[in-house]
């Protein structure tokens, strides 16, 4: 049987998929627990909060292997997954208490070595996973595997299905991408070398969990139900295209009101205009 760390991120999702294999799901987990762990931590800024989104973006995963699986882009997957859970959990953190925004920004603050960080540097580091998520998939997935994971662009090719030049030519398009993002959004003009430069201090070392709590997520993703595939149901697609029959039928009402109300406004100015004419002749007369 095929050792699971010598498995691609796919090839496990296939197998646990399969097979709910513990010991598959345990690997997964372990490669990429720290880039969940820390995208959660820098935005919530709590710790305990911060793993509770890490357990429950693996269950997500668990739940929904079989897509993922299909896909060589798993670590970005977990990226969107893990800021959307966390801002998910901030809003309702924000509901109970007031003090979310100040814990996040010492989280952000924790991130700089400068006793002193710039305000616009503090800036940029809040908005990176933002600009990250609107990087495409493939792109997004070099960079967290190469900027985080610290993986060398001839062993991130491996997992892409790329060679080491095809994975150097994504990051490059991903830099760009993301200096015209912060040009765009922040006015900022950032070189490549400059993106290169955040990324790196954006993404410290991975955090790391115990191996109890890694085996307590891979316990429970064994036993957690599959997600039910996507049924085509007619129902649902008649009641769709009768919505959009309606709402055409609507749309081509109110023109033909409008184009009627205008004619109806177009021909009493007509006939005002006329009856004027008559008045000045009569005066003539």
């Amino acid at each position: 049987m095929t050792d699971p760390d010598s498995m691609d991120d796919a090839e496990l999702l296939r197998r646990f998929a399969a097979e709910r294999s513990e010991a598959s799901f345990a690997v997964l987990a372990r490669r990429h627990t720290g880039l969940v762990l820390d995208t959660a931590l820098r935005i919530t800024g709590s710790r305990p909060l911060a793993e509770d989104i890490m357990q429950t973006v693996f269950l997500q995963l668990a739940r929904k292997a079989v897509g993922v699986a299909g896909s060589r882009t798993v670590a970005a997957w977990l990226h969107r997954a893990a800021v959307l859970e966390s801002r998910a959990v901030l809003r309702a953190e924000s509901r109970r208490r007031r003090h979310t925004t100040e814990a996040a920004a010492m989280a952000a603050e924790s991130l700089l070595t400068s006793p002193a960080p710039d305000p616009r540097m503090m800036e940029l580091l809040r908005s990176l996973d933002e600009a990250l998520g609107s990087l495409p998939a493939m792109e997004r997935e070099v960079l967290l595997r190469h900027y985080y994971e610290r993986q060398p662009y001839h062993e991130a090719c491996q997992w892409l299905g790329t060679s080491e030049a095809g994975a150097r030519q994504l990051a490059a398009r991903a830099r760009r991408r993301l200096a015209t993002w912060f040009r765009r959004r922040h006015g900022m003009e950032i070189s490549s070398p400059g993106i290169s430069t955040l990324l790196a201090g954006h993404f410290p070392p991975g955090s790391s969990l115990s191996n109890g709590l890694l085996a307590e997520v891979a316990a429970r993703a064994a036993v957690m139900p599959a997600a039910p595939p996507a049924v085509f149901d007619p129902g649902k697609v008649f009641y769709f295209l009768s919505a959009m029959k309606i709402q055409a039928a609507l749309c081509l009402l109110f023109g033909f009101l409008l184009t009627l109300s205008l004619d109806i406004g177009r021909e009493r100015v007509a006939q005002t205009a006329a009856a004027d004419d008559d008045d000045d002749d009569d005066d003539d007369d």
